[in-house]
């Protein structure tokens, strides 16, 4: 397995395009974040060239998030909206040598559910036939209804199932490790469940959303099982620091997550 560093959450001591050398001094090869948006491409790409790393997912454009957005590709009448967006997103894959985009679906009332998914699949179709002539996947990832309520699948076996309807073969699921456990509670069901359409795995502990192995999940035997399904991407290390980045990397290096 491959580590990846969020550069969203972690080495947050820094401004943003300070992190990538930090990353790199830190002994990371890989790198993913968040939203670069609101950072020019083309510097972001030199840090990048500078500090020798590689950038292995970001998101889409999510809309509006300081008023509450997350995604736009499940919400009726922004279809245009989103296709932009998804323009976006190219653009800066591009740029950054990104293969791998999470695209968010957004938060839908759950009367709504039903006939928003018909346009969320529309959508998600949409993006990887934009994507695919780049080599560059779609990843879906399900939010915990805790923390994002009435965001639209919160369920790792119902994307899933999603995915597998959709066929598409650069549409993949992005297992993040916090939002399983905070669903469903059995990791190891819930990723053999999903084993076959996972292109991507994030890693945090819970319920705080921590370094890995801190709290309450098993890390070494999570590791184990991630092991014995055949996964050997990368895992973004997803977490918010107690202590400082650099301090909490001592803390999980015992389960095989060191950089």
């Amino acid at each position: 397995m491959k580590y990846s560093a969020n550069l969203t959450m972690l080495f947050n001591e820094v401004d943003f395009l300070q992190r990538f050398s930090k990353a790199r001094k830190a002994g990371f090869q890989y790198v993913e974040c968040a939203f670069p948006y609101s950072h020019d491409k083309s510097t972001m790409r030199d840090e990048l060239m500078s500090s020798d790393l590689e950038m292995t997912l970001i998101n889409a454009p999510p809309g509006n998030w300081d008023e509450g957005e997350r995604g736009l590709s499940a919400l009726v009448n922004r279809k245009n909206e989103f296709r932009i967006s998804m323009d976006n997103a190219l653009a800066y894959a591009l740029a950054l040598g990104c293969s791998r985009v999470h695209v968010m679906a957004g938060i839908v009332h759950p009367c709504d559910k039903g006939r928003t998914m018909a346009l969320y699949k529309e959508n998600i179709a949409y993006a990887a036939g934009l994507f695919l002539p780049y080599g560059i996947d779609v990843l879906l990832e399900p939010l915990n209804n805790e923390m994002v309520p009435n965001y639209l699948i919160s369920s790792h076996i119902e994307m899933a199932e999603i995915i597998r309807e959709i066929g598409l073969k650069n549409v993949k699921l992005q297992f993040d490790l916090f939002h399983a456990q905070s669903m469903h509670g059995n990791l190891t069901k819930t990723l053999h469940a999903t084993k076959d359409v996972i292109g991507y795995i994030q890693v945090g502990s819970v319920p705080s959303r921590q370094e890995p192995g801190t709290e309450e999940i098993n890390f070494p035997y999570f590791c184990r099982q991630v092991e014995d399904i055949g996964y050997n991407g990368f895992v973004g290390l997803e977490y918010h620091p107690r202590q400082g980045t650099e301090a909490g990397f001592s803390q999980i290096e015992n389960f095989s997550l060191s950089p």
